[in-house]
């Protein structure tokens, strides 16, 4: 398995791959987010299995007041259905952490609907802990 940058040749199996979590959309429409996404310097990365892609993590990171370190964000995270359960997710997931390390971030924070029982135990097994509640209001 390779971990790779995402590309904007890679728009169609993001747009699969964004629609398997539930959130279906057209390749046009990820092919005009994802120049936005890599201007903010938010980072896509997917994990190559024999010239497919078989997973998708989505990571930014931000300043906060409370520490000088920044803290990291899985902001999206899936794995292609037919290849879940094979070490797929946990790759991803450690890379990231070795990304977070290597830029000094101080944590790695994400958020995960309450319906997604086995995300939350995914990412218990990976020692995530459930510190906060997340509120949100559409405006």
């Amino acid at each position: 398995m390779k971990i790779r940058p995402a590309t904007l040749e890679d728009a169609s199996v993001i747009a699969s791959l964004i629609g398997e979590l539930g959130y279906p959309c057209e390749d046009e429409q990820i092919r005009g987010r994802l120049p936005k996404v890599f201007e903010s310097g938010d980072k896509i990365f997917l994990a190559e299995i024999d010239d497919q892609i078989g997973g998708m993590i989505c990571y930014s990171s931000r300043a906060r007041l409370s520490s000088d370190q920044e803290v990291g964000r899985i902001t999206a995270m899936v794995v292609h259905s037919r290849l879940r359960r094979k070490g797929i997710g946990r790759a991803l997931v450690q890379f990231v952490e070795d990304y977070a390390r290597k830029n000094n971030h101080a944590a790695i924070e994400l958020t995960t609907r309450l319906d997604r029982r086995e995300a939350h135990e995914f990412y218990s097994n990976l020692d995530f802990k459930e510190t906060s509640k997340k509120f949100e209001k559409r405006v």
